[in-house]
């Protein structure tokens, strides 16, 4: 699955990447067909220099009950001796606050030219009721991430990881004209509806494979005689 997420993430980066991120959980179950994702909601802020993250999974169960595990990523984009990723990420279900461990050990990945990725994921075991439905909130934040030439510019991303199909999806990029110079470049190139104040696009349905989605632009103030 690494492999995959690797191969995938890396078409199209900017050059001098340096991001942290998370992304939408992951359920993992021996029956997937057993419950169906009925939305994804997320929700990526800036502020002072600092990307907010929430999102609100709705999840409806069949008619078993069963006991999952969550996983959420924890990623890192940098040079080589940029080491793994440690911000908080805190998370309820269904209201409850939910006691995150560390999922796998620390590890990096070496990809193509200069981009390592790390990761030091986040695990939890969630119960789902007969016919139910559940929801995950999720909430971090981090950093605003820097790429592009000089490292002028600033990157905000997400991963979707694994199979499956969401019912429906929304994504919100928020910002502000002192948070961004111009408009921010989005990809993957699906049809956002940009503005000055934000990027949105809702998908009904959305197929789950492994995207590294994410937005660069140059911060407020900047001056295009600066280069980059």
């Amino acid at each position: 699955m690494l492999s995959i997420l690797i191969a995938s993430a890396l078409q199209g980066l900017p050059t001098n990447l340096s991001v942290d991120f998370s992304g939408m959980p992951l359920l993992r179950t021996d029956a997937p067909a057993s419950y169906r994702v009925l939305s994804h909601s997320v929700t990526l802020e800036l502020v002072k220099g600092e990307v907010i993250v929430n999102s609100t999974t709705l999840y409806k169960n069949g008619p078993e009950a069963r006991t999952l595990t969550l996983t959420l990523p924890r990623r890192r984009f940098g040079d080589s001796d940029s080491g793994a990723a440690d911000f908080a990420i805190a998370g309820t279900w269904d209201r409850l606050a939910i006691p995150f461990r560390a999922l796998t050990e620390k590890g990096s990945t070496k990809t193509e030219g200069s981009h390592t990725l790390y990761r030091s994921d986040l695990g939890a075991q969630v119960k789902m009721a007969p016919n139910a439905t559940h929801a995950l909130k999720i909430a971090y934040k981090t950093p605003v991430g820097i790429c592009g030439y000089e490292r002028k510019q600033r990157i905000v991303g997400y991963q979707f990881e694994g199979s499956g199909r969401i019912e429906q999806l929304n994504f919100s990029f928020k910002y502000t004209q002192q948070e961004v110079f111009n408009l921010p470049d989005p990809r993957p190139e699906w049809p956002w509806q940009i503005g000055t104040k934000g990027a949105y696009i809702r998908r009904e349905p959305f197929d789950l494979i492994d995207r590294f989605v994410y937005f660069t632009f140059y911060p407020g103030g900047f001056r295009p005689t600066d280069g980059g």
